[in-house]
């Protein structure tokens, strides 16, 4: 199987994953915010999975709701699923303890403090 980077794909299956599972999410990753829909076609080219099998994986994502099928039919798109998953990480994310060591640096450095205002922002 074939995953390109920006895939974000690991390339190498392991004895202890599923397969189709990673081939499911392989198909997830291929979508970005300059590739908000993709054909079949494109997603296997993408992700090296034959297309009969993505059409499979892409039907079953369609089921799930972590994907959604254009009125047309022929090209995808992510799914409001993917929503409820994500929200997952920032809720149990200490953005504060992400960023004290990169804060901490320049702050030694310039021999002072380092305030950061954070904000999280949300594209819709």
């Amino acid at each position: 199987m074939q995953i390109p980077e920006d895939a974000g794909g690991n390339a190498q299956s392991r004895p202890d994953t599923v397969s189709a599972l990673e081939r499911g999410v392989a198909v997830l990753r291929c979508f970005s915010e300059e590739r908000r829909t993709l054909t079949s076609t494109e997603l296997s080219r993408l992700t090296g999975v034959p297309r009969p099998t993505v059409t499979r994986l892409a039907s079953t994502l369609v089921t799930l709701g972590l994907m959604q099928q254009e009125p047309e039919g022929d090209r995808y798109m992510l799914g409001p699923g993917v929503v409820s998953i994500a929200r997952v990480f920032p809720a149990g994310l200490d953005v504060r303890a992400v960023a004290r060591p990169h804060m901490q640096a320049p702050a030694e450095t310039a021999g002072g403090s380092v305030y950061r205002r954070c904000r999280m922002a949300w594209r819709w």
